[in-house]
């Protein structure tokens, strides 16, 4: 211990020379501060080892010092008026600021007792050093007020799941008061819009020790719903034991909302300017099937007229099928502009949306407008949807047409593109290449002003009747959703120019050639055919029988039903339209199922609406054949959903 002039410890009565050595040591080892000051001059009579420690000072330096030393100016005189009015004997002064030798401040509790200290009046002090303690609280309160004050729901649970504490939000978003919640579980908050598994899930990562963030949809305490972003933390303890959950609920209800009504508003857009492309293409597909069905009568005839003549009839039927082909090419292409078709990414070639629309403007375009189509050197693999690309490009191709009504030179070009380049037009692109599809016309141009303003929803500058305005900023959306970028470059006199920057792809590994046609499968087995359409019956059982199946024939949906009754247990496959008189191919199928749980069944049609397909096969319906089809398509997909003959084989 620090002594006075005579080196005196503390003694049972006093502090002096004839003090006990056990106090001395209660004095040196005490872990907190602690010393002894003169009451008349205020210097240090003696210091122990923790006051040395934890301020800095050597112990000849505070031998030297007085009380004043460690309390910083401001508080000089704070120190002399408690001095003053100090009473004898036990003092419990409170927290003070104290000064280290570095010039820090920490918060101390300050106890003292005046003490005899070498003859002289003097005091005891205990200095608590509360630093970290004030820190610490200082850090919970904040840590409440964030806790309180934040707009996300929060609230605690126990390791079980029983809620231990919820904040304002919490109170505020569900309804409930915090007496309400306390010792109930989340379970209060159930919609019942969610399924058993997601809420399996959640525990599942929550048990084995990661964090759970999820959207839920959850119930208030007034019956409401509302969408919250959940995000659920496991609370260890000192030991890592799981001491419980901290949950955070972020309300997204109105947000949700939003996005649903702008998905609804770009899908009524993208639905309304398809009509209105297929509006445009209109004329030229009358123009295309009214040849179409001059080619066909005409062979008609003239297979009517020399029914004998193996060169006449050979050469009229190729001609047939040819125009039957093309027919169903420009239905197709009709159904891709103008259906709500669901939306298929895969890898593809962008060439091949260009030589989608090729045709479809060599149609609509008039004599006075040249098409050039080119492709540079490079693979040009992008990751999207075929249909929407080429719907993309049609869009533009119609607009560059109606900048030329006196006639010009419409290009389409396909290349790639270093992402240096492209970022100079748009400075988000962040790839290092992208494939580049250019539409460029040689029309009459646009201004600045008009130019900034094409991808604006209902933005036209067509005559009343001439458009709705909704065709650029379909394509810039569709765009925007294949992770690319757009740009307009256009002059009032010099034409325009439209490029879309899509990221490249890796081409996909080499599929396998499809079989020859002597390869093709023809497994025996037993067909029911459904089709109300007679001529078409006759081509699929003259296809199917001579590729070895046993055909069966309906022609609405009643036989079908009927007809599979009469051979339960001996049909492999049953191949049937949608489009029935009397039940519907749906209907049918039900019904079948119903018979026959495995059952193959093929459906049949133009064009099957998205969901009604993905529900149907999830139901069990083995493929679907779109019409027109072909021999070679039609004995594929029966050969793969032909059920493997029963043991013995069947009739």
């Amino acid at each position: 211990m620090g002594t006075g002039p005579e080196g005196g410890a503390p003694s049972a009565d006093g502090v002096g020379p004839g003090g006990e050595v056990g106090y001395r040591r209660l004095f040196e080892a005490s872990p907190h501060p602690m010393w002894v000051y003169d009451l008349e001059t205020l210097r240090f009579l003696a210091v122990n080892d923790a006051a040395v420690a934890r301020y800095g000072w050597s112990r000849e330096e505070f031998l030297a010092m007085t009380l004043r030393d460690i309390r910083p100016a401001a508080d000089l005189e704070a120190l002399e008026r408690h001095l003053a009015t100090a009473a004898a004997g036990l003092d419990l002064a409170g927290v003070w600021r104290h000064r280290r030798k570095d010039g820090s401040l920490i918060d101390v509790e300050v106890i003292s007792h005046t003490v005899e200290f070498a003859g002289r009046s003097a005091r005891l002090v205990l200095a608590t050093d509360l630093t970290e303690t004030r820190r610490t609280q200082d850090t919970l309160r904040w840590l409440q007020r964030a806790v309180d004050q934040t707009n996300s729901a929060i609230f605690l649970t126990s390791p079980d799941g029983t809620i231990t504490y919820v904040n304002p939000a919490f109170e505020v978003l569900y309804g409930y008061t915090s007496q309400q919640a306390l010792g109930r579980t989340p379970r209060l908050l159930k919609s019942g819009e969610m399924t058993p598994e997601h809420y399996q899930s959640l525990w599942h990562t929550l048990l084995s020790g990661r964090n759970y963030r999820g959207t839920h949809v959850n119930r208030t305490r007034e019956g409401d719903t509302v969408v919250v972003e959940a995000s659920v933390t496991p609370l260890r303890g000192a030991s890592d034991e799981l001491v419980g959950f901290v949950a955070i609920h972020h309300d997204v209800t109105e947000r949700r909302q939003l996005e649903e009504r702008r998905e609804r508003l770009e899908a009524q857009l993208a639905h309304a300017q398809r009509f209105e492309a297929l509006g445009t293409l209109a004329a030229g597909m009358a123009h295309d099937f009214n040849n179409l069905l001059g080619v066909v009568l005409g062979h008609a005839a003239l297979l009517a007229q020399s029914p004998t003549d193996p060169e006449r009839v050979a050469r009229s039927a190729e001609v047939l099928r040819l125009a039957g082909e093309r027919g169903a090419s420009v239905v197709r292409r009709i159904l891709t502009f103008a259906r709500r078709s669901e939306i298929r990414f895969e890898v593809f070639d962008a060439r091949s949306a260009v030589g989608e629309v090729e045709p479809l403007l060599r149609e609509i375009l008039p004599r006075e407008i040249a098409l050039a189509v080119s492709a540079e050197p490079g693979e040009t693999w992008v990751w999207g949807d075929r249909g929407q690309l080429a719907q993309v490009l049609l869009n533009l191709c119609v607009n560059a047409r109606d900048a030329m009504p006196n006639g010009g030179t419409l290009s389409l070009r396909v290349g790639r593109r270093p992402g240096s380049r492209v970022r100079e037009r748009c400075p988000d692109a962040a790839a290092a290449e992208y494939v580049e599809l250019s539409v460029t016309d040689t029309g009459t141009g646009m201004p600045e002003e008009t130019r900034r303003r094409v991808f604006e929803p209902f933005f036209t500058t067509k005559g009343a009747g001439h458009g709705s305005g909704l065709g650029l900023a379909v394509v810039y959306g569709i765009v925007k959703a294949h992770g690319g970028c757009i740009d307009v470059e256009s002059a009032i006199g010099s034409g325009t120019v439209v490029r879309i920057y899509l990221p490249p792809c890796l081409a996909p590994s080499s599929a396998a050639a499809p079989p020859a046609e002597a390869d093709r499968p023809r497994e025996r087995g037993t067909v029911l055919l459904v089709e109300d359409e007679e001529m078409l019956v006759e081509v699929g059982r003259v296809w199917l029988e001579e590729a070895g199946y046993r055909v069966l024939i309906a022609a609405d949906g009643e036989e079908a039903v009927r007809v599979f009754e009469e051979h339960r247990g001996g049909v492999d496959v049953v191949v049937c339209d949608m489009g029935l008189p009397r039940r519907g191919g749906r209907e049918v199928f039900f019904a079948l199922r119903r018979l026959e749980p495995a059952q193959p069944v093929v459906l049949v049609s133009g064009f099957v609406e998205p969901s009604e397909r993905v529900e149907l096969t999830r139901s069990g319906v083995s493929a679907f054949l779109e019409k027109p089809y072909s021999e070679q398509q039609l004995l594929e997909v029966v050969a793969r959903s032909c059920a493997p003959p029963a043991a013995g084989g069947r009739a």
